[in-house]
């Protein structure tokens, strides 16, 4: 994970995101970029430097902006991590997800207030990124108190469509030297027995190099239930998910898991979104 990439618009949901981002870059040596999008009248761009005097407001927002992230950046790089910025014109936050390039960036970091519907606000867009983001992403609560993390619960469906996301997940975790424990939901329209169950599983970790792995199976109604059932009950540091883009009635965790998930628990979630729209 070269590079990590962290949204903002100065807001505390984005200032919580920017917590996580850095104790993540501290333990893999990652750079953090900073990228805001800025809507602008016309396009800045490629607008003559003669003619910015046009539009005053816009001149001022955007050095007042500029000023900002590099204030950012000197913060951040005091902790000896490398950091930088991106300012985008002519664009607004929506779409963010034109901009994350999986050849740059390697995780996104985005602070989300957990409510969908609310416009104009940046943690209102986490969702639509979800969705649409090619490469891992770790949304935070506006509300989650800042905490190390030491463990994390990754949930998948143990398909083997699933198997190359599950690695990757599996993977970040190890490099974050984080207790991996891994959990399966049991759903009544998709029920399997327990050798089942644990014949998928032991194919995901067999070769995984690691101390010790528990594994949980939920009995639950649905996924996103059984899932909320384990949080409450063992209240991990962070929890990972491999969605599908589809509907949970095919035993497929979906976008909508990690959005009721964010709506309803103050706990980061790691996402790969293996269907991006």
């Amino acid at each position: 994970m070269k590079k990590i990439l962290v949204p903002v618009d100065f807001s505390k949901i984005a200032e919580n995101a920017v917590k996580y981002a850095v104790e993540i870059c501290k333990r893999l040596g990652s750079e953090l970029v900073f990228i805001n999008l800025i809507s602008t009248p016309i396009p800045w761009k490629n607008l003559p430097l003669e003619k910015e005097n046009l539009y005053p407001e816009t001149k001022i927002k955007i050095s007042d902006t500029k000023a900002k992230l590099e204030k950012m950046v000197m913060d951040i790089e005091k902790n000896g991590i490398d950091a930088s910025y991106s300012l985008v014109y002519n664009t607004s936050i929506d779409e963010l997800h034109k901009y994350i390039d999986p050849e740059h960036y390697q995780l996104v970091v985005m602070g989300t207030h957990g409510e969908v519907g609310i416009e104009q606000i940046l943690g209102s867009n986490t969702f639509n990124t979800l969705k649409r983001s090619k490469i891992p992403m770790m949304a935070i609560r506006e509300n989650n108190d800042f905490r190390l993390m030491n463990e994390v619960i990754i949930a998948s469906d143990f398909e083997e469509k699933s198997k190359a996301s599950f690695d990757l997940l599996f993977d970040m975790a190890k490099a974050l030297k984080l207790r991996i424990k891994i959990l399966y939901i049991n759903v009544p329209y998709n029920f399997k027995e327990t050798p089942e169950i644990e014949q998928m599983v032991n194919s995901f970790v067999e070769n995984k190099v690691i101390d010790r792995i528990d594994t949980f199976v939920i009995n639950a109604l649905n996924e996103e239930r059984g899932i909320g059932i384990f949080i409450e009950k063992y209240r991990p540091d962070l929890i990972a998910t491999v969605t599908h883009g589809r509907s949970v009635i095919n035993n497929l965790f979906s976008p909508s898991i990690t959005e009721g998930l964010l709506s309803n628990f103050d706990l980061p979630v790691l996402s790969i979104n293996m269907n991006p729209k």
